[in-house]
Formats: structure tokens, C-alpha cells, sequence
């Protein structure tokens, strides 16, 4: 904190404090959502590895000749042919409900593939590959740094500007 504080500051500051993180949580939940999915997307794509650190496994011969025909690697499943599904996952929506950030990355759905959504392959993956989408203990705690830091900006900000 930049200088002292009497009880009285303190106390409006704190207010302050209060009133503003409503507002902010949201935004930070956000923030950390995209650097989640960030981070299990590079796990997946680069390594084909879930959160339980074990191999999602390798593809069945026949579908490894279509990715080699499709210059796709076949060193391990990446849950990427086409890029779609990865492309077509984001934060849908984030905002405070009672006292509770909730932050909702799911499928947009956004891209045309006649009746096939995201939704369905997201759902087909998980029955094939588990919960792809869950982060490691390890990717957790980076993104809880992530959500260290953004709440610190704020508090600094209401507590440093006089």
C-alpha cells in the first residue's frame, strides 16, 4: 500500500473494494477460463496427454492412413483432424449470480457441419477419451496464479491510488 491509512480510509477503501470486485470477478473468471483452455488445448494437441497425465491413446490403423493422406501426425490422438472442434470452444458467458463468478466454456456451435455440432464430437470424445476438457492438479495451480494476480491488479489499484 502506498503510505498509512487511517481506520476511516481503510474502511472506505475496503467499501470500494467490495462494490468493484462484483464487477471484476466475472472478468477475471474469464481470464482464467481462456488461459485454461489454452493450456489443456497446447496439452492435448501437442502431446495428446489428459489431465491424468496418462496417453489418450493412439489411433486405430486404418484412421491413421487417413490422417498420413490428411499430412495430420499420427504420433498420438490430438483430437484435431480438422481444427474445428478446438476452434469452436470458448467462453460463452461469465458473469456473478448471487454472490458466485460463473464462467461457462462449452461449444458455440458456431461451425457449419450440417447436423454434426461441436457439442456432439465434444460429447463422442469424452465417452472415448474421458474428461478431456479437466485440467491436471499442476495446470490448476496455474491457473489459481492466474486468478492471484488479476485479483491483486484490483486490489492494488483501489488500495495504492490515493
Amino acid at each position: 500500500m502506498a503510505g498509512e491509512l487511517t481506520i476511516e480510509q481503510f474502511g472506505q477503501k475496503t467499501k470500494l473494494f467490495l462494490s468493484v470486485i462484483n464487477n471484476e470477478l466475472p472478468k477475471i473468471n474469464e481470464i482464467c477460463a481462456v488461459t485454461a483452455l489454452s493450456i489443456l488445448k497446447q496439452r492435448i494437441i501437442d502431446d495428446g496427454i489428459g489431465a491424468n497425465g496418462a496417453s489418450l491413446g493412439s489411433y486405430s490403423p486404418s484412421y491413421v492412413e487417413t490422417r498420413k493422406k490428411n499430412n495430420k501426425q499420427t504420433n498420438h490422438v490430438d483430437l484435431k483432424f480438422t481444427g474445428d472442434m478446438w476452434r469452436d470452444i470458448d467462453v460463452i458467458s461469465s458473469e456473478l449470480k448471487g454472490d458466485t463468478a460463473v464462467t461457462v466454456v462449452t461449444a458455440k456451435n458456431a461451425i457449419n457441419r450440417g447436423k454434426l455440432k461441436t457439442e456432439d464430437i465434444m460429447f463422442n470424445n469424452a465417452e472415448r477419451y474421458g474428461d478431456f476438457m479437466a485440467l491436471s492438479p499442476e495446470e490448476e495451480e496455474q491457473v489459481a496464479s492466474v486468478f492471484d494476480k488479476e485479483l491483486q491488479k484490483v486490489i492494488d489499484k483501489i488500495f495504492e491510488n490515493g
